[in-house]
Parts: structure tokens; C-alpha cells; sequence
């Protein structure tokens, strides 16, 4: 939620927000290369994942937002980040500084 209203925020406004409060700022996900499409039982993710993302993937389909949004905390809770193309999930492991 706190990232969709960053995207749709004046950027450059809140970069100067970060930066005068001391907060590193970059133009782009730092991360970005991790993520991966998901498909159904991917062997890299253990069954629990794979079972949250099965269930996010009809939630999606349904245009459930509520039950999308649920299962993303859920997903977090496992070790893992979550992102939608369309309706295409992209995941990848948190990372820890």
C-alpha cells in the first residue's frame, strides 16, 4: 500500500523529502533482478509458498483485492516478496540488509 502511493506520488518531491530527512534514496528497485515469474509447484519455493501463491493466483483472477492483499502478508510472513504484471505473479526471497 505504502509503495503504491509512492508511485503515485510526486517523485521528485519525495526524494527531496528522503534526502533532507537523512534517508537514502534510489530511482529504482535494488532488487529488481531477483524476481522471478511464479508458475505452479516451482521446485525453487518451498510447498507452503507455492500453496499461497496458488491461492493469490485465483484470488487475482477473481479480482479479490482484499484476499490478493491478505495473501501477500501472507507470502511476506514466509520469507518472501510478492509483485503483480497484470495479473501475473513475480516473487522473490526478502532480503536482509
Amino acid at each position: 500500500m505504502v509503495r503504491d502511493r509512492l508511485e503515485n506520488a510526486d517523485s521528485p518531491r519525495v526524494e527531496r523529502a528522503f534526502r533532507e530527512h537523512g534517508y537514502a534514496w534510489v530511482d529504482g528497485d535494488p532488487y529488481e533482478a531477483l524476481f522471478r515469474r511464479w508458475v505452479p509447484d516451482l521446485p525453487d519455493l518451498p510447498a507452503s509458498v507455492n500453496a499461497v501463491l496458488a491461492a493469490r493466483a485465483k484470488a487475482l483472477e477473481a479480482g479479490s483485492a482484499q484476499d490478493t492483499a491478505e495473501l501477500r502478508d501472507e507470502v511476506q510472513k514466509l520469507g518472501y516478496t510478492v509483485r503483480d504484471a497484470d495479473k501475473v505473479q513475480h516473487w522473490r526471497p526478502l532480503v536482509k540488509p
